[in-house]
């Protein structure tokens, strides 16, 4: 498979919050259009439909403050979510996101609870711009607490392979993974957690992957974590994997935290982010 991450904002760093939402039977679609509407609603307040066509349209449209609805923008820099995007984040958007994203009509897409997979042929523009090899192109999905739970764009990446109808080729390594990671923020073991992440995880944008613990480890979600961690597989496919985390003491709040393991060029599967969810009623 062939990486490139395009993230919502240059970094999608570790949210600090709280712990992680709620596992469950995914759902999938061969086409945006036969998707689930109400596997959606359980979770997100719109349909996942309707969110491929935002993502779609704001592509297209080049406009910076038309994709900032569609994408993640809350980071442990602290940045207002609701606020207008930033001139940083609208250079990233126009120039560096919204020309793959407009080159590739999502079309396809399945969910696993608070988080989804939507996926799009690459055109041959695409394959230029990212690598010969690339097929499809995908992009992580999630119910965003930050935007009234609606679903925004994580991340995205050039795909060698379908996702969509695949399965992780070993659950039970990528779930060690997922464990090791959370033991590692509740420890503040620095050397494990790097050694439990992707190699392209969005934490930091830093040549030494060293530099992402801080942004683990401090504020909120590495005290919520500091007794340990509960780990769920929700789902994933054979590049993907999606996991829940909650605090073994059993304390929650109304947001939860959504682990998303990923598979590295070097084909380790490796944490690539967490990201808030809403929490399971």
């Amino acid at each position: 498979m062939f990486k490139a991450l395009l993230t919502g904002l240059s970094l999608v760093a570790c949210l600090l919050l709280a712990a992680c939402g709620g596992g469950g039977d995914s759902s999938s679609s061969t086409s945006a259009d036969s998707s689930t509407d109400s596997t959606s609603s359980d979770v997100a307040s719109n349909s996942l439909d309707d969110a491929i066509a935002e993502v779609n349209a704001a592509a297209q449209s080049g406009d910076c403050e038309q994709i900032a609805e569609v994408v993640n923008r809350t980071t442990s820099g602290g940045l207002n979510p609701t606020a207008p995007p930033s001139k940083e984040a609208c250079k990233f958007y126009t120039e560096n996101l919204a020309p793959i994203l407009k080159e590739v009509e999502f079309d396809q897409s399945v969910q696993f609870g608070p988080a989804a997979l939507i996926q799009g042929t690459a055109s041959e523009k695409t394959r230029q711009q990212l690598s010969a090899d690339t097929v499809v192109f995908d992009a992580v999905m999630f119910a965003d607490p930050f935007a009234g739970d609606k679903w925004t764009y994580a991340y995205g990446q050039g795909d060698t392979i379908d996702q969509i109808g695949t399965e992780p080729a070993d659950q039970e390594g990528i779930t060690k993974t997922a464990e090791a990671f959370m033991d590692a923020v509740a420890a503040q073991d620095c050397d494990g957690l790097v050694e439990s992440l992707d190699p392209d995880t969005n934490a930091s944008n830093s040549t030494d992957p060293k530099d992402a613990c801080p942004l683990f480890f401090d504020g909120p979600f590495g005290k919520n974590y500091a007794d340990g961690a509960e780990v769920e597989y929700i789902g994933g496919t054979i590049d993907f994997a999606f996991f829940s985390v909650t605090p073994t003491d059993g304390s929650r709040t109304d947001t939860m935290y959504l682990s998303i393991i990923g598979d590295s060029q070097e084909g380790k599967m490796g944490v690539v982010d967490v990201l808030p969810t809403p929490a399971p009623e």
